[in-house]
């Protein structure tokens, strides 16, 4: 049990090390950036650049216009928040659309987490051109799974975003968006605990394993995997 337990030290040394350097390096990234989009999205900022955009593609790839909406604002925001902004056109959409939206979500990341990713040391202009690229080949593959069969009562019909912000003034909405922040922070800490903790748990039974059968290396994942290539 005391071994087992110990797996846990592994994926805790990784977030917070000896100087804790990821917990204060990368986690303050996806708290910054949420507060900034929050103050973006007060002034009318993310708006306008979800708003013409969405519209051009609309026309272009023949989509109605909540789901193109959802598909530009899934760049930007995250699954439960870009369904925010379509909210109004929700009850009247078909399954067809509704589902468009589901994939638009798991197809893209938020914007505080694609900080996130830029902190790990991925290129940023691949994170952006991907992120961009997702939201039509999201409908296209959404089209190809639930083609509409109905006829859509927003199909003629053109979306404008107009939405008034929630927040008094952009300070309120920095401190709203850091807040908002907090648990996206906890869930990737809690995750890269978790999953680095089993990851390095299923290794020890893959050495304990490679041993009882005589092996002359440790087995883990990293050495099945090149023997494999």
């Amino acid at each position: 049990m005391a071994e087992f337990l110990e797996n846990s030290q592994v994926g805790s040394q990784f977030v917070f090390g000896s100087l804790q350097c990821f917990a204060f390096a990368v986690l303050p990234v996806v708290i910054f950036f949420s507060s900034f989009m929050a103050v973006c999205f007060h002034l009318g900022i993310v708006q306008l650049l979800i708003d013409k955009p969405s519209k051009i593609a609309a026309k272009v790839i023949k989509t109605t216009g909540p789901e193109t909406l959802n598909a530009i604002a899934n760049i930007f925001f995250s699954m439960t928040e870009a369904p925010l902004i379509t909210r109004p056109y929700l009850a009247m959409s078909t399954n067809s659309e509704l589902h468009a939206m589901i994939v638009n979500g798991f197809a893209s990341i938020a914007g505080s987490v694609l900080a996130a990713f830029i902190s790990f040391g991925v290129p940023p202009n691949h994170l952006l051109i991907a992120c961009i690229i997702s939201a039509p080949a999201a409908l296209a593959v959404s089209k190809i799974i639930y083609p509409e069969t109905k006829i859509s009562p927003l199909a003629n019909s053109e979306i404008s975003l107009k939405m008034k912000s929630p927040y008094n003034s952009a300070l309120e909405a920095a401190m709203v968006g850091a807040m908002e922040a907090v648990p996206i922070c906890a869930g990737i800490t809690a995750n890269l605990i978790a999953f680095l903790s089993i990851y390095n748990f299923l290794n020890r039974i893959l050495v304990w394993l490679g041993k009882r059968a005589s092996l002359q290396f440790d087995l883990t994942f990293e050495v099945s995997s090149l023997q494999k290539l």
